[in-house]
């Protein structure tokens, strides 16, 4: 007897449709330099300092893929011209758990071959939830680094220099109060040298932005583009003020109400 097919959840929608964008973007491995105190590069005998993404975003090919998104279905081509020359995407919840999402939409993101990834919250305890859980999902085999208010500066320079380094994938985790004011720590320089912020965006990381309305997303990341993003994507739960391209609404589920047994009607039967 034949297997029964197992039923897509929100989840892997999400991660579907992050991973097709990715792969239209053309994301590879890109050598990049980092500046220090010395001007000098952390490693010696040529090789490169650190690690990040290059891509090669076509709008036509990216027009093409976002028609094939059901909720883009009957958009005009004007309108998939302007979704396709931002690189904003959203990605709704539903009924479902946005911290899920915006975890599913990181795993669709490596798997389509992104290296370097910021994530973006709204609140300290958001980010810390959703660092939890992609510890817990694995986050796509990326490596995690996060930085809190209370950090030392010195500490994280250190851990970011090493994440960059490392060839592998990864994810820095942010909340609104750490990156948004230009007078936070990450965007003041360091040493005499670049900012925290500025050694980030030489990886270009593509940047996720969580928060419950469209609206709070956007405007996260918009302070994010100081990591200077290829593409960023929305992960919301309130559908209000959709200005970019939806890729993902998840099908909220149907209400069923209770069927009333009627003991008596087959009684008098």
């Amino acid at each position: 007897m034949a297997a029964k097919a197992k039923r897509r959840t929100a989840e892997d929608e999400v991660l579907s449709a992050a991973r097709r964008i990715a792969e239209v973007g053309g994301f590879t491995p890109r050598a990049v330099e980092l500046m220090r105190e010395d001007a000098a590069q952390l490693t010696i005998g040529g090789l490169p300092d650190g690690w990040g993404n290059g891509c090669s975003f076509d709008t036509g090919e990216l027009k093409n893929a976002l028609r094939d998104f059901p909720p883009l279905a009957k958009c005009s081509d004007a309108a998939l011209e302007k979704y396709a020359e931002r690189k904003r995407f959203v990605i709704l919840a539903g009924d479902g758990d946005r911290t899920v999402s915006a975890a599913a939409a990181v795993s669709g993101l490596i798997a389509g071959g992104v290296l370097r990834l910021v994530v973006v919250t709204d609140t300290p305890a958001e980010r810390d939830s959703l660092a939890r859980f992609l510890n817990l999902s694995h986050a796509g085999g990326a490596s995690l680094l996060s930085y809190a208010s209370g950090d030392r500066i010195e500490d994280f320079v250190r851990a970011a220099e090493a994440w960059l380094a490392s060839p592998a994938p990864g994810a820095l985790i942010l909340s609104r109060s750490t990156f948004c004011r230009r007078t936070n720590r990450l965007r003041r320089p360091y040493a005499d040298t670049e900012s925290p912020c500025a050694m980030i965006a030489r990886a270009t990381p593509v940047v996720v932005a969580a928060a419950q309305t469209v609206n709070e997303a956007r405007a996260l990341a918009k302070s994010a583009s100081v990591f200077s993003p290829p593409a960023v994507f929305l992960a919301a739960s309130d559908a209000k003020n959709i200005r970019d391209a939806v890729i993902c609404r998840p099908v909220r589920r149907k209400k069923t109400a209770a069927v009333k047994n009627d003991e008596d009607g087959q009684i008098r039967m």
